[in-house]
């Protein structure tokens, strides 16, 4: 069977002038790879899409930036973050039940060696995931929401790092999360070294944004495979004052091996 061909991509840098002006000044860099605006901006972010007939572009990735110089590489971009992970949840009906487990996918920096040299690539791993039973409404951002109270119980988190978290939903308020105007859920807002950032699983894994929300999409449905079979046991951690108001009916974290989870990606 011939390989789908891959449609082609094309890099976007968007951003907002602080003050209303009449023209816009950009300083393109020398080899071309990225570009100073002269004007004060806001919500400045790299963006890879790719058109599509009679509907809009299919965005791939965005990525927020505040550095003076913007990379047009999406990847480029992510360096600007100390610490990435990525969030997706799956639902499923399973002996009757709505169960949501969110995949958590963390990449850390790492120096490896490549044809010309050491490169920077990211190393994924999954620690851990949520499982959420009877949810009804907001699956995605109560998951958001859950993984960042338990990461930042971590050592390795209480760290004045830049962190962006990385979703594949939602994409339309990601301004509003990320300027603290909207909660992510109920009235949980988003953490002051936190960044939402945005990349679809559905397509190719060359941006390192892509690879790991793929990463945890399919932690997600391995833990999902596994509790259908019953190879995990049954979440008996049931909540007894249950009412109209209450968001889910159980919760609980569940350890993840990591031999499904990809090395690295440049």
């Amino acid at each position: 069977m011939s390989k789908v061909e891959k449609k082609p991509r094309t890099e976007w840098i968007y951003g907002t002038t602080a003050e209303e002006v009449t023209e816009i000044g950009l300083e393109l860099s020398a080899d071309g790879s990225n570009v100073h605006f002269t004007q004060d901006m806001t919500n400045i972010r790299v963006q890879s899409s790719y058109p599509r007939e009679k509907k809009d572009p299919k965005i791939l990735n965005e990525t927020p930036a505040d550095n003076p110089n913007i990379p047009f590489s999406p990847n480029k971009a992510l360096e600007g973050f100390d610490r990435l992970v990525a969030v997706d949840t799956n639902t499923r009906l399973i002996r009757g039940e709505q169960v949501s487990v969110t995949g958590i996918a963390e990449g850390e920096w790492n120096w490896e060696a490549g044809e010309d040299g050491l490169r920077r690539a990211i190393r994924p791993q999954a620690r851990f995931c949520l499982e959420f039973l009877g949810v009804k409404n907001d699956q995605e951002q109560l998951g958001w929401a859950v993984a960042i109270t338990e990461l930042i119980k971590e050592p390795r988190y209480h760290q004045p790092d830049r962190i962006g978290l990385i979703v594949d939903c939602g994409y339309d308020k990601l301004d509003a999360y990320n300027s603290r105007r909207q909660p992510l859920f109920v009235n949980r807002y988003l953490p002051p070294n936190f960044t939402l950032l945005y990349a679809t699983s559905d397509a190719g894994s060359e941006c390192g944004a892509n690879f790991l929300i793929k990463a945890a999409d399919s932690v997600a449905r391995q833990v999902l495979q596994l509790l259908e079979k019953g190879s995990i046991p049954w979440n008996k951690n049931g909540i007894s004052t249950a009412g109209e108001d209450t968001i889910f009916a159980a919760y609980r974290k569940i350890p993840v091996r990591t031999h499904g989870v990809p090395k690295s990606r440049h």
